[in-house]
């Protein structure tokens, strides 16, 4: 295994880990809500707070579009053009 792919590994991994955990904050806070006994709203606004912060590789990749000229419109054009693209090819 490259490192490349290795890094890749390890960021796919930690958000996946990140976001598992702010929906099981976010749940736990909504129990609360509804039953007294667990702190609701503290563990929303963790839950919030993980949600909201990014991983220095999405940053990175964010800061890369914008030094190449691409904003988030042009990538999302792009994106569909081609997923249209491969609409296309597949009904050939």
């Amino acid at each position: 295994m490259s490192n490349d792919n290795t890094c890749s590994y390890r960021a796919n991994r930690s958000q996946v880990l990140r976001i598992g955990a702010a929906v099981l904050l976010a749940a736990l806070g909504l129990i609360g809500l509804v039953i007294p006994i667990i702190p609701g709203i503290p563990l929303l606004i963790v839950a919030a707070v993980i949600f909201s912060t990014r991983l220095p590789v999405e940053r990175s990749a964010a800061r890369n579009r914008i030094r190449s000229g691409l904003n988030a419109w042009d990538t999302t054009k792009l994106a569909g053009l081609r997923a249209a693209r491969n609409v296309v090819d597949r009904l050939r």
